[in-house]
């Protein structure tokens, strides 16, 4: 089995129709979240000129729904492939099975079943212009990173750039529930539930099925990777234009609420 050439090993990849249930199901929470509608002309040119990257404070397999869905049904480049994210009980159960299969034949032939970025797949997919979805305040990262050795995302991105001819372009992107700021002191709910800001998986589902009416899709300004490389001195280093990257993205997604909040 050609496990670095086949998609459907690694669990990160929402690239099928949904079954009719799903796509039901689907249609139902998301028909009313709005999206900019002026940046969807810009969408598809940064997808016909590159490879989009969205970008997403916090990680939630809710919003890769969201993201994926929606701008799937309004024939926008949608994320396929979310970094590091298991989406493997929203796969087709084919899909799931092969997962399930490749990763036991590893283990029977006493082999790691071998990670996205060593396999080449991660690599293959954005020299191929696949949208991907990467989130930039990952509190798993951490582990993945520094106890397993995994690349940090953007500095990846970064070093995938330069053996790219075409640009990646990574576009911060954010879902509003309600147009009311943070309280300033927490409370009991902030504790169990998780914070507005990023909410814990029950407060999440609560926000979307309550003010799911008014939920919006924004997007911050997009960063053209190959041109911000070629903006920074030659000796700079990986980690240190990775950091710069994630911070400029987190700020513009911050500011992009804030004058939301206040419209």
């Amino acid at each position: 089995m050609d496990i670095s050439g086949n998609k459907a090993v690694y669990p990160y990849v929402l690239d099928h129709k949904p079954g009719f249930l799903l796509s039901w199901v689907l249609y139902r929470l998301f028909q009313r979240v709005q999206l900019d509608d002026n940046m969807k002309e810009a969408l598809k040119k940064m997808h016909r000129d590159g490879t989009v990257v969205y970008a997403c404070k916090y990680r939630g397999k809710l919003d890769y729904l969201l993201y994926h869905y929606n701008f799937r049904r309004r024939r926008l480049p949608y994320p396929k492939i979310a970094f590091d994210l298991n989406m493997s009980m929203l796969l087709p159960f084919t899909h799931f099975v092969k997962i399930i299969i490749a990763r036991l034949s590893c283990v029977l032939r006493g082999h790691r079943f071998p990670s996205p970025y060593q396999s080449g797949f991660y690599s293959r997919h954005l020299h191929n212009g696949t949208p991907f979805l990467v989130f930039l305040v990952d509190p798993k990262g951490f582990s993945r990173h520094f106890v397993h050795a995994e690349k940090d995302h953007i500095q990846f991105l970064i070093e995938e750039q330069k053996s790219l001819a075409r640009p990646i372009y990574i576009v911060p992107q954010l879902i509003l529930y309600k147009k009311t700021p943070e309280m300033e002191h927490p409370n009991l709910a902030n504790i169990l539930f998780g914070f507005k800001d990023n909410p814990g998986a029950v407060r999440k589902i609560a926000l979307f099925f309550r003010h799911n009416r008014r939920a919006l899709i924004d997007f911050g300004k997009p960063l053209d990777l190959k041109a911000y490389l070629a903006s920074q001195p030659i000796e700079r280093s990986l980690s240190e234009m990775a950091a710069e990257i994630r911070t400029r993205l987190i700020e513009n997604i911050d500011d992009q609420k804030l004058s939301l909040i206040h419209i």
